[in-house]
């Protein structure tokens, strides 16, 4: 093989991700429960739209909008920051594609795919906001309007570098 191909092969090894980033509003507060080996984790669905001009509608065309639902699951570190979460919040997450197997009710052996949140961010407290309109005071609770991305992959270990 030459250099080149070389390189190519190299830098194919470490570009390849699993990286889904969406924004979108949630459809409903975040739900976390308890595993069986009591791990806490926490799940959440939100919306995104999308849309396009489709110009066979109407004299000048019209706009079309598709709304897509994602349901999100959090363990470990990004639990604490998805509860936070409430219904109407503009949210910001960054997601790896996850398939779990399992089997369904009848016996049969089913695939379903889990968006496993990795960061999330609120950018839009759609409470605070209305508290804000009504003239209330906006209190500076535990509760900030953005979270810090949190990265899962922390190790825990005490090491040095």
């Amino acid at each position: 093989m030459g250099t080149d191909q070389n390189q190519i092969l190299s830098l194919n090894k470490t570009t390849q991700m699993n990286v889904l980033h969406l924004v979108g509003y949630a459809g409903k507060d975040a739900e976390t429960q308890t595993s069986q080996g009591g791990h806490d984790w926490c799940r959440l669905s939100i919306a995104t739209d999308e849309g396009y001009y489709d110009k066979n509608k109407g004299e000048d065309g019209e706009w079309v909008k598709a709304t897509e639902w994602h349901d999100l699951v959090a363990f470990r570190l990004t639990v604490k920051s998805m509860e936070k979460v409430k219904k109407g919040d503009l949210i910001e997450v960054r997601t790896s594609l996850k398939m779990r197997e399992y089997t369904d009710s009848d016996g049969n052996k089913k695939k379903s795919p889990n968006l496993v949140v990795q960061s999330i961010k609120v950018l839009y407290s759609k409470e605070k906001m209305n508290k804000a309109k009504a003239g209330d005071p906006v209190v500076n609770d535990e509760t900030p309007l953005s979270e810090e991305p949190v990265n899962t992959n922390e190790v825990d270990d005490d090491l040095p570098f």
